[in-house]
């Protein structure tokens, strides 16, 4: 993926999270379940090119791989499940950054 990346080869890191997905849908028999499967499938339906689900329990989360012209689509089949909510993530130039919005 790291070098798909660099390379800035959106198909090999879309084929590179597809596989890595797969393995760790292998590896355990929980690591998925039908809601899962159903939003995952809503995506790649509907012009995903890749998700993987990371994290666990009550503060996991799917990332999903979308071309730019299906982003907004995307992210309006999302929040009409109802099941979670849709954040933006962008790439930077030197490591990662994160913050939460919190409201009293």
């Amino acid at each position: 993926m790291k070098e798909a990346l660099l390379r800035g080869d959106i198909k090999a890191m879309a084929e590179s999270m597809c596989k890595g997905w797969e393995a760790k849908k292998a590896s355990a028999e929980k690591i998925s379940n039908e809601n899962i499967d159903r939003i995952y499938n809503l995506v790649m339906d509907n012009g995903g090119m890749a998700g993987k689900v990371s994290g666990a329990g009550g503060g996991g989360f799917i990332m999903f791989l979308v071309p730019p012209s299906k982003r907004m689509k995307i992210m309006r089949l999302l929040e009409k499940e109802k099941t979670g909510r849709t954040m933006p993530c962008h790439f930077v130039d030197e490591g990662m950054h994160s913050w939460r919005i919190y409201h009293d």
